[in-house]
């Protein structure tokens, strides 16, 4: 069976075109969370591979979706995540720690996309603080308190991934998988990650991120009378995310934080009573303070000074 890159080839030779006689490649990072001794923190490790853009590759890439979607819902082999509004509404994210109310940063699509170097440093940082806290809070000490940040995926924005990984523009595609394998790669650190010399894991509470499970999502979709989604909704991704944000403001005791750099899903948030900003808006104004840092590690300090500014302001609000 022809590759794409042959179908690619023979058009533009129809054309008249000269195309490239190698099978094209897109190169992918399935980089993991490893502990940094030097740095007493966690790092996102990149792992560059390159991959075919053939109909086995596709394949094969469709299985990072069901595994990401398999970690998600609680059907891995490693142990099962709980529905997502019943890890929203437990205590400890829908009260106030040490003052502060926890935050929920609901991250649309095009964050995820254009803030994913960002987000590696954001996640790597808050699980850092969370496995501080929870080896501190075992044996005793608590000099030390969890991040008020979470952040929150609505599973559209996962179906969203999954159509932009075959987008005709590379840029774009190449994107989309990155971020899938960024996500896997979160979602199975934070449930296996050991906090003492017993292997004791995270608890649940703790974990940075939390992706809407498709179970609830389907629920939500299908519910009729009690959820403002019904089978007939054809609103958009970004309607579907505001209204995703404006259940949890009304099911948690949390902050709600719209995530965009969509003017016009802003506003609809806005409309809805739901406060936003812009990730890149906020990183750029940040990146400034950091000029003679290392490129490799600027986005750590951005993302350690995004949650010390956040918590300064949530402890003095």
């Amino acid at each position: 069976m022809p590759t794409y890159a042959d179908q690619w080839n023979e058009q533009q030779r129809a054309l008249g075109r000269s195309g490239p006689s190698n099978p094209v490649r897109l190169t992918i990072s399935k980089g993991d969370y490893e502990w940094d001794p030097h740095l007493n923190r966690f790092c996102y490790v990149e792992q560059w591979e390159e991959e075919h853009l053939m109909e086995d590759e596709e394949l094969h890439d469709a299985n990072y979706l069901a595994a990401v979607s398999s970690a998600v819902d609680g059907h891995g082999s490693r142990g099962s995540s709980p529905s997502l509004p019943a890890t929203l509404q437990n205590p400890v994210l829908s009260s106030s720690l040490d003052g502060m109310r926890t935050s929920l940063w609901v991250l649309d699509t095009n964050t995820l996309l254009s803030c994913l170097d960002l987000l590696k440093a954001l996640f790597a940082s808050l699980l850092t603080r969370n496995v501080a806290y929870a080896a501190a809070f075992k044996q005793g000490h608590l000099h030390t308190r969890p991040s008020s940040i979470r952040l929150i995926l609505p599973y559209v924005v996962v179906s969203e991934l999954d159509g932009l990984k075959i987008s005709k523009g590379r840029s774009v595609s190449s994107q989309a998988r990155n971020a899938n394998h960024w996500l896997l790669s979160a979602l199975q650190k934070q449930k296996r990650v050991p906090i003492d010399e017993a292997g004791a894991n995270l608890s649940e509470d703790l974990w940075p991120l939390f992706v809407q499970p498709s179970s609830h999502y389907n629920a939500s979709k299908g519910s009729r009378g009690t959820c403002r989604w019904d089978l007939n909704d054809f609103s958009t991704a970004d309607d579907e995310i505001v209204k995703f944000c404006v259940d949890l403001s009304q099911q948690t005791s949390s902050m709600i934080r719209f995530c965009s750099d969509d003017t016009n899903a802003r506003t609809k948030a806005e409309l809805d009573g739901i406060d936003s900003f812009a990730m890149r808006e906020f990183a750029n104004a940040l990146k400034d303070n950091f000029k003679n840092v290392r490129p490799e590690d600027k986005w750590t300090y951005v993302a350690d000074e995004i949650i010390d500014q956040w918590e300064f302001i949530g402890l003095n609000a």
